[in-house]
């Protein structure tokens, strides 16, 4: 069912109610909807997700080189332990570490294999090996099953894109000519081989990833970073962007709300469920639940833009 839009000109400050298919947004300063020049978005569960959960195409690749057949489950919760593991103990993708991102998801990939009890990784492996994570890799590249194996997930991992996304992200393309689009992404460059490859990257004006500049979110200064980068974009009247004209989207309410508010920015949390709405956590406004949400969200924006020229 589409919902209805009544428009009015509305005064500084002024509350603005919208509603659409039960989905309310409510923002306390019309004003400051139409500052918004930059908006910008999270990758993994905002845009995109994986096409099979992790579990599913690792066990795939494992099956397929290894000639192991796995639980899934089981793979998915020991690729969760490794991921969180190696990122708290190596962070930023072994940024710092004198290794190269493909060499820390190699460690993630043995170390998950490991975990997960995977018996023919015994063959390869042995306690003295061990002793460091980051040593991994160097026995994932020093044996060609084990090598095939994590280039099949690591070169071809499957994403899918979320719905609304690609409506949203065109309607900003081709409705909103004097807004930037940005990525901000905790991920290393394959990420902008994915949203090539999902059709998402031709609508983006540029990507910021944790690796490439050299902090994660929530620290305030990706933001700042991505500021700056859309500064460089060769558009009329968009070469003075600050923190408050940027808006930031994305799931994780420490990673991208927080860290978008404490950085002096705008922001909206893809709340799927509905828990932090309800959680008194922020204000419920700032909860979208799905990114249709959004786009009828910018899409008063510009109403509003062309009710005030």
């Amino acid at each position: 069912m589409q919902g209805t839009i009544s428009m009015k000109v509305f005064k500084q400050g002024e509350s603005l109610s919208y509603s659409k298919s039960n989905d309310f947004i409510n923002l306390s300063s019309v004003h400051q909807l139409m500052m918004i020049r930059l908006v910008t978005f999270d990758v993994t569960n905002t845009l995109l997700r994986p096409l099979s959960s992790v579990g599913e195409q690792y066990a795939a690749a494992i099956g397929e080189f290894l000639k192991v057949d796995c639980d899934e489950k089981n793979i998915t919760k020991s690729f969760s332990d490794s991921y969180k593991t190696l990122g708290y103990a190596h962070p930023n993708f072994g940024r710092n570490c004198g290794i190269s991102p493909k060499q820390w998801w190699a460690s993630v990939f043995l170390d998950t294999l490991m975990h997960a009890g995977i018996t023919s990784v015994d063959a390869f492996v042995s306690k003295d090996k061990c002793q460091k994570h980051l040593q991994l890799w160097k026995i994932v590249e020093g044996d060609s099953k084990l090598q095939k194996a994590f280039e099949s997930v690591y070169g071809g991992f499957k994403w899918s894109v979320i719905d609304g996304a690609l409506p949203l992200l065109r309607f900003l393309k081709h409705d909103c000519s004097d807004v930037l689009m940005g990525i901000i992404s905790n991920n290393d460059d394959r990420v902008e081989g994915a949203l090539n490859d999902t059709g998402l990257l031709k609508y983006i004006d540029f990507v910021i990833t944790s690796h490439n500049c050299g902090f994660e979110k929530p620290d305030h200064r990706i933001f700042v970073h991505a500021l700056k980068q859309s500064r460089k974009i060769a558009k009329p009247r968009l070469t003075s962007i600050t923190l408050p004209e940027m808006l930031h989207i994305g799931d994780n309410f420490e990673k991208d709300y927080l860290g978008a508010k404490n950085a002096g920015c705008k922001a909206l949390l893809l709340d799927t469920d509905d828990f932090y709405k309800q959680s008194g956590k922020l204000d419920p406004s700032h909860c979208i639940k799905n990114l249709l949400a959004g786009k009828d969200l910018l899409k008063t924006l510009v109403r509003l833009r062309s009710v005030a020229a």
